[in-house]
């Protein structure tokens, strides 16, 4: 009775192997021979070209950030009385405007939106170099690119008579898609960088029943001039990859480009 009851629950576990195996889906870690993954929608070689600001020497994606950094340094010295490196008109200008006005609101009136005295604070050698040296610092200061990346699982191509012999293919879903990046942060297509945190480097994922799997994927822009940089990432199931590259060029202060390595 004992070895009866051993044989039918056995049968029963192979029973529900061969079922659970036979209800279309793959086992994510193991796609099956002949099975291929592509990047779909998306240049594999994407070029993307950046012009460099030939006043201050420091990539257009980063003026704005640089303009801040030279608006509060001037607003410090103004409100703190540190008029040396100023115009006499400039220093004139404020003394006369908080006899009726904020500091805040004088130093703000000359240091940007009148005067522009921001410009005198950061021709001063040593805040124009602390200002690039902020931005050079602090990664992603000057902003972020984001792509949709798509790959699409397909099973082994197949030829069928149709007019001539055709290979067609399907896809497969279920399948474990892995996705990993040279450089750069990956995200969840719905989620929005900043509120969530980036997912892991390799990331991995599993294809629909379209045979897709999709991720987010940042780059941050460069932060210097006559630079160049390279971001690959790469999709892949084992038996198949595939891979895309993004170089982001930057110009130099002439507004030309080298090539790099």
């Amino acid at each position: 009775m004992k070895r009866t009851l051993i044989v039918t629950t056995s049968l029963l576990l192979v029973s529900a192997v061969f079922y659970i195996f036979g209800c279309g889906d793959v086992d994510p870690a193991f796609a099956p021979a002949g099975a291929s993954v592509s990047i779909v929608g998306f240049e594999e070689d994407l070029e993307v070209p950046m012009e460099c600001d030939q006043d201050w020497s420091v990539p257009d994606a980063c003026f704005d950030v640089f303009r801040e950094y030279c608006i509060e340094t001037c607003t410090d010295d103004m409100i703190d009385g540190r008029f040396g490196k100023y115009s006499d008109s400039e220093e004139t200008a404020y003394t006369d405007c908080v006899t009726d006005f904020d500091e805040a609101s004088c130093a703000d009136a000359v240091c940007d939106s009148q005067y522009n005295a921001w410009i005198t604070a950061c021709k001063d050698a040593n805040v124009f170099e602390d200002a690039r040296n902020f931005i050079r610092a602090n990664r992603g200061t000057c902003g972020y690119i984001s792509y949709l990346v798509s790959s699409v699982v397909q099973g082994e191509a197949t030829e069928v008579i149709a007019e001539g012999f055709e290979a067609i293919s399907s896809p497969l879903n279920g399948v474990e898609v892995r996705w990993n990046v040279s450089a750069g942060e990956l995200y969840k297509p719905s989620d929005i960088p900043g509120e969530v945190a980036p997912l892991s480097n390799p990331f991995y994922d599993e294809s629909d029943e379209r045979g897709l799997s999709e991720v987010k994927y940042r780059i941050p822009l460069p932060v210097r001039c006559d630079v160049t940089q390279v971001y690959q990432i790469t999709t892949s199931i084992g038996v198949s990859s595939d891979a895309a590259k993004i170089t982001v060029t930057v110009t130099d202060a002439e507004g030309t480009t080298e090539e790099t390595e």
